[in-house]
């Protein structure tokens, strides 16, 4: 993982935020041109433990999202990650009979456990009703979901929606983005109107 992020560093990649992803697609604002968004849904020890070292010694900006079961530990390990600030932390959701109220649940929980609205969120598939995560997101009032299909962000369905490609594919990814600069213009989602 060291490896990989410090090729990508010296190849001239920049880490952008979830916030800078977000005003990109909304706005159209101008992002540099290899760009991508470290994103990581796993447990909040197990990336304080392992993940965060690294990101703090390379100063690369991430998203962690997480499911709102937390424990006391997990609690206070996120009040200290979110303060310190490289890291936006969203919540995580699996496909459930009661997607809704967990959607909802999630951001409530991480809103009182940090204390400022919480904005983002990723969620798996859900392969009986595809779009039934990305309606929620936006009811709910999350301003950017990444769902788990691999593809480039410009090329996603909605910005509630995003695809994003696992770490395992990153090679692919590039190659992909690279094909995808001479035909497709860099900002393509749309844009959920304003209530």
């Amino acid at each position: 993982c060291e490896a990989q992020l410090k090729r990508l560093q010296a190849e001239g990649w920049q880490f952008l935020t979830l916030a800078q992803l977000q005003q990109h697609l909304t706005t159209g604002s101008e992002i540099p041109l290899k760009s991508l968004v470290l994103t990581f849904d796993t447990s909040v020890q197990g990336f304080y433990g392992q993940v965060y070292p690294l990101l703090q010694k390379l100063h690369l900006p991430s998203a962690l999202f997480v499911s709102p079961l937390l424990s006391n530990k997990d609690t206070d390990t996120l009040k200290q990650i979110d303060k310190e600030g490289l890291v936006t932390i969203g919540s995580y959701w699996e496909p459930i009979d009661q997607l809704a109220p967990a959607m909802a649940k999630g951001k409530k929980v991480l809103l009182q456990t940090l204390g400022h609205p919480i904005l983002y969120c990723a969620y798996a598939p859900n392969e009986t009703s595809p779009d039934a995560p990305a309606t929620l997101a936006r009811a709910v009032g999350y301003k950017l979901a990444l769902a788990c299909k691999e593809g480039l962000a410009q090329e996603s369905p909605s910005i509630l929606s995003l695809n994003r490609y696992g770490s395992e594919h990153l090679q692919q990814a590039l190659e992909e983005r690279e094909d995808r600069l001479k035909t497709v213009p860099l900002a393509v989602v749309d844009v959920p109107a304003r209530n």
